[in-house]
């Protein structure tokens, strides 16, 4: 106790009388007074490390050399800068608690991670950055960077070691995040827009890191609620920015970049990406229930199938004001016929009912597009001849079917 008060109160005083001279205007003179006092708090520790006596008072004086740094950085830093020299501590006092076997000091690391984190998380609604300057690097990614090396120095064995992952990866989303707006939107990153492509990066980001976060809670003991919180939270932000792209980003309304070569354009990452991150998802049934995951999955599959088509006709003037030709027409039905036949014979091989049904559906869809729309602009012979394709087409069905049950059903007595 008499540690404590000894060595903190010169700092108590110190930030009165900051508070009533200068109130919160930066100060450099008095930035480098604490920076000095800091150094013989430093001193201090180092003189009293080498007494048994007075072993305890090390902790306190280390704790007191860094809110002295903490203080000079507030005095004379802003914005940016300010959060750059704030979670530099993450490292210093990663290294100082397990140099010296001081446990105590993770109260404080905790503490400089709960304000790093909470500042940039919470940036968009607090500050006003001068958007000349490329502040996000240094200022997320500098946070990133000493959350990880602290990460790194504190070894696998120790507690503080899931609080620092935890904040890492935490600190990493921001990151990537702030840097993608700041090129989207060249350099405002609190730019009030979201387009279509900011959309599909962050659908696939923040579902990436919410499956992240998930393995992580598989490994994590004391912080795997935290872990689970954080993915399910990820994953419902990937859920809403998919919808938004389905809605009101969806190429069929509304313009957006595309590109005119098939298949490898916007369409792949924003539309074919989200199927392979449920498929994903749907491998974890504590973060979002199996089956769900596969309907999605399956439904993304066809609506990106179905904007592929619309490109490769139309290229990236997708907009179903655009009308639409006979041959792509006729190209959804032939696609939706093929996926229809090879999930009636899947779901005959590995016997899964859901799947013959959904395949049953998707097949009563198709034959009712092709009678009602497909053949309306035939005439005569041309007629005749779809019927009979189709309904050939169906016996070969039928037949694949039968077959596929008779390899799968066991042998009666």
């Amino acid at each position: 106790r008499w540690a404590s008060f000894t060595l903190l109160s010169p700092l108590v005083w110190a930030v009165l009388g900051w508070l009533l001279i200068h109130g919160h205007q930066t100060s450099s003179a008095w930035s480098v007074a604490m920076l000095l006092v800091g150094g013989v708090y430093g001193v201090l520790a180092w003189k009293l490390e080498s007494m048994q006596r007075y072993r305890l008072g090390v902790v306190w004086a280390v704790m007191a050399a860094h809110v002295s740094y903490s203080l000079a950085a507030v005095m004379i830093a802003r914005e940016a800068s300010l959060t750059l020299a704030l979670s530099a501590q993450f490292v210093s006092l990663t290294w100082l608690a397990r140099r010296y076997q001081m446990p105590e000091l993770y109260l404080l690391l905790k503490v400089a991670l709960a304000l790093v984190v909470a500042r940039l998380t919470f940036n968009p609604w607090l500050q006003d950055y001068d958007t000349d300057l490329h502040w996000s690097l240094w200022s997320y990614g500098g946070a990133t960077l000493f959350a990880g090396i602290a990460t790194w120095l504190a070894g696998k064995d120790r507690a503080i070691r899931p609080w620092l992952e935890g904040a890492t990866l935490h600190l990493l989303v921001l990151f990537l995040g702030a840097e993608m707006r700041y090129w989207l939107y060249d350099g405002d990153i609190f730019s009030q827009q979201y387009s279509f492509t900011e959309a599909a990066i962050n659908t696939l980001l923040w579902g990436a890191l919410g499956v992240t976060y998930t393995v992580r809670a598989g490994a994590s003991e004391s912080l795997a609620w935290l872990y689970r919180l954080f993915s399910r939270i990820l994953v419902a932000l990937s859920t809403l920015s998919y919808l938004a792209l389905v809605t009101l980003h969806n190429p069929w309304w509304g313009g957006g970049p595309i590109g005119d070569t098939p298949i490898i354009n916007m369409l792949l990452p924003a539309y074919g990406g989200p199927i392979l991150l449920a498929l994903a998802v749907s491998r974890f049934p504590s973060l979002a229930p199996r089956f769900w995951s596969l309907c999605v999955a399956s439904a993304g599959f066809l609506l990106f199938t179905a904007l592929e088509i619309r490109q490769l006709w139309q290229g990236s003037d997708m907009g179903l004001s655009f009308g639409m030709s006979e041959g792509e027409l006729y190209s959804y039905s032939v696609v939706s016929l093929f996926y229809a036949i090879g999930a009636i014979a899947y779901s005959a091989k590995r016997d899964n009912a859901m799947l013959y049904k959904a395949g049953m559906a998707l097949l009563g869809l198709v034959i009712a597009k092709i009678f009602l729309i497909d053949m309306a602009g035939l005439q005569g012979l041309w007629r005749v001849a779809a019927f009979m394709g189709l309904g050939l087409a169906l016996l070969g069905l039928a037949w694949m079917y039968r077959k596929a049950q008779g390899i799968v059903a066991p042998p009666s007595d």
